[in-house]
């Protein structure tokens, strides 16, 4: 019990010293101080879409030292012209360097960079469902279809080639006494689409907006 009490004296003064050589910057008293430009030293405080109030000389008075705003493909940040997803940066480069400047010199502020390009490719899906059965972690059935046909020419195998590394894929061969003859659906029936369900978000990111495509191993 001593050892305890004397190691948690020292680490107490520790963090007291630590404390006393490095306050906050940009804090004094018990406001911010808005002309400060060591934002970089300062912990990160803002609120999710602030931005959407201009009026960056309010920011200080709430104790925010950074602020953020929501993009989308078809329009950036606010004030900066034709900063969108489909336009080259060079046209709109310089005035979001410019944004980015005048909230850090003239009220202390770091920006967050929620930029158009960024959050269109956030967006981007892809899902992979099993059509061979099923045979590893039983949590993940729904990655699976009702019907996976099996037959003499269609069959489940592990892969040992360069392409499959051992994983487990549904083969597939041709009959060649009678072309055709084996036409039809390999696998049917997703046990549970889960997924690619989304049709009430904005245009960019609803499922139903794209095309989906099935491309096989």
């Amino acid at each position: 019990m001593k050892t305890k009490l004397i190691f948690s004296a020292i680490l107490f003064l520790f963090v007291l010293i630590f404390i006393i050589r490095k306050p906050i910057a940009g804090i004094t008293g018990n406001e911010m101080d808005s002309s400060s430009n060591s934002t970089d030293n300062e912990f990160l405080l803002t609120a999710t879409h602030s931005g959407v109030d201009e009026n960056f000389s309010n920011y200080p008075d709430l104790g925010m030292n950074g602020w953020h705003r929501y993009t989308g493909p078809m329009w950036g940040w606010p004030n900066v012209p034709n900063d969108s997803f489909n336009v080259d940066p060079s046209v709109y480069g310089s005035d979001l360097v410019n944004k980015i400047y005048l909230h850090r010199n003239t009220y202390g502020l770091r920006s967050i960079m929620d930029r158009p390009k960024i959050e269109y490719t956030a967006f981007g899906q892809r899902s992979d469902y099993q059509c061979e059965r099923y045979h590893q972690d039983p949590d993940y059935w729904f990655y699976t279809y009702n019907t996976s046909t099996l037959g003499t020419y269609i069959s489940d195998i592990t892969d040992n080639s360069i392409f499959g590394g051992g994983a487990r894929v549904k083969y597939c061969q041709t009959d060649t006494s009678n072309l055709g003859s084996n036409a039809g659906y390999i696998v049917k029936d997703l046990r549970a689409n889960r997924e690619q369900a989304n049709r009430f978000w904005s245009l960019w990111v609803g499922d139903s907006l794209y095309e989906w495509y099935n491309m096989p191993r």
